[in-house]
């Protein structure tokens, strides 16, 4: 049922294993799971894979910017409509009405957050479960029909009544196809300029940069080769001991990236669905909760404990004791302790 779609994402997923009798089909299982490319072996061609692959995740970015310049300039982002007779012709009409509801909210917690500040956790809470329902406002209008997904309304009586409450979408061929191909063109502009703008101050700066050594050079103070400037960027040693780190670094960033994006864009939508009850059920909790008072006496149980004279005593009774023994010697006392802790365990 679909209650039990919502229900399976907050369990973690049982691990499975296959066994196979042939090294052949040991590699076709591998290559169906982890791909073609073996994106833990060192080669130039991966890092080039994880550079783009990171480039193509520009576009979130600037749709990101986008929805805070809107933000900030109080754009309408829900379209409303209301409806009116129109007497000329006798019959009720509608016209759409886009009120900027995110700038009131942001403007709204904005204010309330100024003068009580101790409701930061609460608001840090609410604003991402707030980010996930604008982005599912967003996707579910999307002018590509097979890029929609779920409202979150509909999830919400998925849930509780365990059916699908939305109706079945019907796509037509070819459907708003001048649409996503004009949608489509703006990003890859949008793209395409912000590189050029990149390669136009990097250019820049390395003619400045350029002129500066020069200048360095007619009055002898250069320890600088002219001729080894490159204006492309800077140049990596094609040596596996410092570019395999990089490749692992650029690894972890795309798969953080992956995570989030399939986060934000509601590709994992149940896991989407249950990341904004639990914040916005953190936000209501958190709300109540006296951080100030919280926070002030942590602080004071902290300092009282950590700064006072008897960590002198402290001191000579613990940890000068064990700061001078050598690795065999702590060792021998963990595995002592480990012993013991055993035996206590095996006498309960």
């Amino acid at each position: 049922s679909e209650r039990a779609l919502f229900t399976s994402n907050l369990s973690i997923p049982d691990s499975v294993y296959v066994n196979v009798e042939s090294k052949k089909d040991f590699e076709v299982v591998q290559k169906t799971i982890n791909g073609s490319v073996d994106m833990n072996r060192f080669g130039l061609s991966n890092i080039n894979l994880y550079l783009d692959e990171l480039k193509s995740n520009l576009t979130m970015y600037y749709a990101l910017e986008d929805s805070i310049v809107s933000l900030i300039l109080w754009r309408g982002m829900f379209v409303f409509k209301v409806p009116f007779i129109d007497v000329g012709r006798m019959n009720f009409r509608s016209y759409d009405i886009r009120l900027p509801i995110n700038s009131i909210l942001a403007f709204l917690c904005a204010v309330s957050l100024v003068e009580y500040p101790d409701l930061l956790p609460s608001f840090v809470f609410f604003s991402f479960g707030w980010l996930l329902i604008v982005s599912n406002h967003s996707r579910s209008r999307h002018v590509n029909p097979w890029m929609r997904n779920k409202p979150f309304s509909n999830m919400v009586l998925s849930l509780i009544f365990g059916k699908n409450s939305g109706r079945r979408l019907r796509i037509e061929a070819n459907e708003n196809c001048d649409l996503i191909s004009a949608e489509l063109n703006f990003w890859d502009e949008r793209v395409k300029l912000a590189e050029e703008r990149a390669r136009i101050r990097a250019e820049e700066y390395a003619r400045q940069q350029e002129e500066y050594l020069r200048e360095l050079e007619e009055i002898g103070d250069v320890q600088y080769d002219l001729s080894a400037q490159t204006v492309g960027g800077f140049a990596l040693d094609p040596t596996r001991a410092y570019l395999y780190p990089i490749q692992q670094y650029l690894g972890v960033a795309c798969e953080a990236l992956r995570i989030l994006k399939n986060i934000l864009l509601w590709e994992e939508c149940y896991l989407s669905f249950w990341i904004v009850v639990g914040s916005f059920s953190l936000a209501a909790i958190t709300f109540f909760v006296p951080w100030r008072f919280i926070i002030g006496w942590t602080s004071r149980i902290v300092i009282w404990l950590v700064f006072g004279p008897w960590m002198m005593a402290a001191d000579r009774l613990y940890f000068s004791r064990y700061s001078d023994e050598s690795q065999d010697e702590k060792k021998r006392r963990l595995d002592e302790l480990k012993l013991k802790r055993r035996e206590r365990h095996d006498k309960l």
